[in-house]
């Protein structure tokens, strides 16, 4: 069985809906590859391939270094991207594996009734941690500013609740260098069950000097 697997394994998620990926999943082949075949990449519940689903097919070592993700892959339940290399006597013992780093905004909106909102905004940044800077607003469009009104802005997660009379909700998340927006339509009929009201549309500003 190969000796050696893939290395420095990197994925950035550019999916800004939480728990939704996109993006691509690459690494670096070991020195010596003489005596792998192929990889096989995988999502995981944990470093040992539990729950395991294969990405694609299996890649012939040489042909490929990286793999798509999306364009909206829900995370579900795993947690790792693991890659096996593998030959004609089997796969190696001890995989490759990266904690899979979920990144976007959550809001789940639990007031079914229209013109009232209750919930609790999140923004996911990287493996469960959070954001180091979270702004809610209400606004009349997703480009507003003088219009806007503050509900609430929190280090971590926002809680809000009470009626309104925007058509938008907005989300401003920032870590060191850069800032995620995003925007829900308060506009839209309310469904008979809790909803999650954000959609992955969304835009990514570099923030100066922030």
């Amino acid at each position: 069985v190969p000796v050696a697997g893939a290395k420095t394994l990197s994925f950035v998620d550019v999916n800004l809906e939480a728990r939704f990926l996109e993006g691509t999943l690459s690494w670096v082949d070991p020195a010596d590859t003489s005596d792998i075949d192929a990889y096989r990449v995988y999502f995981a519940e944990d470093a040992n391939l539990a729950g395991a689903a294969q990405i694609g097919g299996d890649l012939a070592v040489g042909s490929a270094s990286s793999v798509a993700i999306g364009p909206a892959q829900a995370v579900g339940s795993f947690s790792y991207f693991v890659i096996v290399a593998v030959n004609a006597i089997g796969p190696q013992r001890v995989p490759s594996v990266l904690p899979i780093a979920d990144r976007g905004i959550d809001l789940t909106d639990a007031d079914l009734r229209r013109g009232y909102l209750a919930g609790t905004v999140t923004w996911w940044n990287g493996a469960g941690t959070v954001a180091s800077r979270l702004r809610v607003y209400l606004a009349d469009s997703p480009e507003a500013t003088a219009s806007r009104l503050e509900v609430s802005r929190g280090m971590q997660t926002v809680a809000f609740t009470g009626q309104h009379q925007f058509d938008q909700l907005l989300a401003l998340a920032s870590a060191v260098g850069d800032e995620i927006r995003l925007s829900a339509d308060l506009t839209r009929p309310t469904p008979a069950s809790p909803r999650t009201v954000f959609a992955a549309a969304g835009s990514r500003v570099l923030l100066r000097g922030s």
